[in-house]
């Protein structure tokens, strides 16, 4: 098994330790990525055993924001708007993610 963080420095460990062991990673079934690839990989492979569903979506934060927009737009959703203020995706997605990892539900 092989981990790193950045999908350049995964790119270059595998090309290396291929050219070295002229051993297919892929094909021989050797995990071998980023973190979040190999991480991802277990996630959906065991969901069902944690009871998650396999067809998960994760965010970046790119899309985190865009999804918080769309929702701030969405007038049928009152906990994101008031009759004054539409709040911007930006504070939308720090208030829900600063929730998340304080575990202190939004009220």
């Amino acid at each position: 098994m092989l981990f790193t963080f950045t999908n350049k420095s995964a790119k270059q460990i595998i090309s290396t330790v291929e050219k070295i062991t002229e051993i297919n990673l892929c094909e021989n079934k050797i995990l071998s990525g980023t973190f979040y690839t190999i991480c991802n990989t277990w996630l959906r492979t065991y969901a069902n055993e944690i009871d998650i569903s396999p067809n998960y979506t994760i965010f970046d934060q790119h899309d985190a924001k865009e999804y918080m927009k769309l929702l701030s737009l969405n007038k049928n959703i009152e906990a994101f708007y008031t009759d004054y203020y539409l709040a911007h995706e930006s504070i939308l997605y720090s208030l829900y993610s600063d929730s998340i990892n304080t575990c202190t539900p939004l009220s």
